[in-house]
């Protein structure tokens, strides 16, 4: 979620008393694999049945402390239902995950060796090819 989505979400439920819990997010989805490619960093896959000796590895090492749960979700990722969000807090959210991303990459510097303008082409093209559409988005994007 983008920031500025973030603290309009957060100025809306401090504002107005909303029962229940309400799940915040940007529309779209973006996967691990997706936002690495943005962010212009390599990746290497790990099948499903060496991901929890890999985790433990890198623990040995001291390079990260992964949880069950943290694993579960860099694995299989999440989803949230937004609905609430849209009809109890009365929120819409100005940037999609993908914008919010973007907007991210951007203003660390991280996408010097692949534009978000590439990956949007070429996700486009393999959409096009697989008979896909792209997701609709006329959400602004911040540029800093």
């Amino acid at each position: 979620m983008h920031e500025d989505d973030g603290l309009e979400a957060l100025r809306l439920a401090t504002l107005n008393e909303r029962p229940g819990l309400i799940n915040v997010a940007g529309d779209g989805i973006l996967l691990l694999s997706q936002a690495i490619r943005r962010a212009g960093r390599p990746s290497v896959p790990i099948p499903p049945l060496l991901v929890s000796g890999v985790g433990r590895a890198f623990i040995r090492a001291g390079l990260a402390d992964f949880s069950p749960e943290q694993v579960r979700f860099l694995t299989f990722g999440r989803g949230v239902d937004t609905r609430r969000m849209r009809e109890v807090l009365h929120f819409e959210p100005r940037f999609t995950t993908s914008t919010a991303f973007a907007d991210f990459v951007e203003a660390r510097g991280l996408n010097r060796w692949v534009t978000p303008q590439r990956v949007a082409a070429v996700e486009s093209g393999l959409l096009s090819v697989l008979g896909a559409r792209p997701a609709e988005s006329n959400r602004e994007v911040r540029h800093a």
